[in-house]
């Protein structure tokens, strides 16, 4: 297994370049029906689109917020368009109501 660092010589490891073949390789596993599918789950499972109740304790609050950075950086090198982010938001949604009316898988 290697990442981009081992694809590019010594100072060019964070150029353009390797800024494209990630953002790339990102699109290659995001982009096809299964990548859809992963993606929907992530945002269901990181809260994607909702907001946290109030209360919710800072170690709670913390997990999530680190789960949705995450995501967020999945997304940033996918390079979602706005309709693409709506529709994800709306499969995610579903995800949601129906992890509720019937359980995890």
């Amino acid at each position: 297994m290697s990442g981009v660092s081992a694809k590019f010589a010594r100072g060019e490891r964070r150029g353009a370049t390797a800024r494209v073949r990630l953002a790339s390789a990102y699109r290659n596993v995001f982009r096809g029906e299964d990548g859809q599918i992963v993606l929907a789950d992530l945002a269901e499972a990181c809260g994607f689109g909702t907001a946290l109740p109030r209360g919710t304790s800072a170690d709670l609050l913390r997990d999530i917020e680190g789960e949705k950075r995450l995501f967020a950086r999945i997304i940033k090198h996918v390079g979602m368009t706005d309709g693409e982010l709506a529709q994800l938001e709306t499969a995610a949604r579903l995800e949601r109501i129906t992890t509720r009316e019937e359980g995890e898988i």
